[in-house]
């Protein structure tokens, strides 16, 4: 039980990204957790143009002796780094009673049929909130234990050809901000294994070429972009791996950060297809 709720009958709302033993309390998120890719929320297959099924799971650490009624809202968008809520996003909304004292629960199905022009990966983000225990109005899946994304491209490119993944980076805060952005290899590649059809074996020690609009390194990249509130701007990576082999996958991170907070990212693998 989280040691400011031990007396205390308010519920302690999380949507964990690990189990067991996520109770919230770890926020920001640890480095060893793969942060834009959370386990509580629980998909089908998705393809643009059919039916997307979401289900939420719901941690509550509270103290009191009755259970709460949590509300967990789940959205959709194109891949994204920051987080700019849009009500025509929206896949919808459940409400789940959960246990206190560690009680955990899972929501009913929210269903949202896609439209068929939606790009081939996409953002998920959900949040939980409580009249007791509300969720903070900008989402922070990193660092606000009401909030979770789960953010992975993978892209599939023949041996020795450039992977394009389009993104957006946006600005959740209400004033004008300056955001960094990243783009180098994943830290710890191995989680990514069977998610979203990631099989194969972690190729990490890989030559890259790099370029993010005017940005170009070789295996990582940093540019500065300045937004205003609420701002979105597209812009697309263009990734190449060198001797990238079939059965093989090459993951990379792309984050946004403002000063030393980390905003949000995306999760990009490319796997070889065969020849």
């Amino acid at each position: 039980m989280p040691r400011e709720h031990v007396a205390d009958a308010r519920p302690y709302l999380a949507i964990p990204y690990w189990s067991p033993g996520d109770t919230g309390e770890d926020r920001p998120l640890p480095g060893t957790v793969t942060w834009y890719l959370c386990d509580g929320i629980r998909t089908s297959t998705y393809q643009p143009g059919q039916v997307l099924e979401v289900a939420v799971d719901v941690r509550n650490s509270g103290g009191s002796n009755a259970s709460s009624l949590a509300q967990v809202t789940v959205w959709w968008s194109d891949p994204t780094l920051g987080f700019v809520l849009r009500p025509e996003n929206l896949i919808g909304f459940r409400q789940v009673a959960v246990e206190p004292r560690g009680g955990a629960g899972t929501t009913a199905l929210m269903t949202r049929q896609m439209p068929p022009d939606a790009p081939n990966h996409i953002c998920l983000l959900a949040r939980v909130s409580h009249p007791l225990d509300p969720a903070p109005p900008v989402p922070d899946p990193v660092n606000d234990r009401h909030w979770a994304q789960r953010n992975l491209s993978v892209v599939a490119v023949p041996a020795g050809a450039t992977a394009v993944l389009p993104f957006l980076v946006a600005n959740p805060f209400p004033d004008a901000a300056g955001f960094t952005i990243r783009l180098a290899p994943a830290e710890n590649p191995m989680p990514l294994v069977g998610q979203d059809g990631v099989t194969g074996q972690a190729f990490t020690d890989f030559v890259a070429l790099l370029r993010v609009e005017d940005a170009v390194g070789e295996r990582s990249l940093e540019f500065g972009v300045d937004l205003e509130a609420g701002e979105e701007r597209s812009l697309t990576a263009e990734i190449e791996v060198r001797d990238l082999q079939p059965g093989s996958f090459a993951a990379f991170e792309i984050s946004q950060t403002v000063g030393e907070r980390l905003v949000g990212g995306i999760g990009a693998v490319l796997v070889a297809e065969d020849r």
